[in-house]
């Protein structure tokens, strides 16, 4: 079957004036195929940045990943700000998290980060399109002037679930 696939996407890749570049295995023995269309110029090429779509699974196991995807991909290409998905920042986040719902004093440094934003919402994040909240997340970085101030940063999200309720947290730092 994985043959025949494969031949579907080198016909599929001509048909479009493409070139495959790269063919990976990983090790959960997914293929990783990425194409760059022939009509790219050199420096789009120079820019081009493979991503690898998320499983199922990966979705259901972390539902913050598709909203994480797409807040680094917009602050990429729309405010160009170098970003990287760093983990370190998940303490930052819960102390964050536990300062917004009262459950830490004010006794915290409230300049943990450079920039972060936190929604509340009904439902986990897996039951909301990710888009409308990296807009937004993008939207709040326009509205302060902030883009300016970020060159190589890292960028961190984490949902939380307190009283019936679910709290999206994202941290962008230098």
């Amino acid at each position: 079957m994985k043959p025949i696939i494969f031949c579907v996407v080198i016909i599929f890749a001509t048909g479009l004036k493409a070139q495959i570049v790269e063919e990976k295995i990983l090790e959960d023995g997914t293929h990783h195929i990425t194409i760059i269309p022939k009509s790219y110029s050199k420096e789009e090429l120079a820019q081009f940045k493979p991503r690898r779509i998320p499983t199922t699974q990966e979705v259901k196991d972390n539902p913050t990943l598709l909203f994480s995807n797409s807040c680094v991909h917009k602050l990429d290409t729309e405010l160009k700000i170098d970003v990287e998905v760093d983990s370190s920042l998940a303490d930052i986040t819960q102390v964050l998290f536990e300062e917004h719902v009262g459950l830490l004093s004010d006794a915290t440094d409230n300049n943990l980060v450079s920039f972060h934003q936190i929604w509340t919402m009904d439902q986990s994040m897996a039951n909301y399109r990710h888009e409308g909240f990296s807009e937004s997340f993008i939207d709040m970085l326009r509205e302060n002037n902030l883009q300016g101030h970020f060159e190589n940063s890292k960028f961190y999200c984490q949902e939380f679930e307190y009283n019936d309720n679910y709290y999206l947290v994202a941290v962008l730092d230098k």
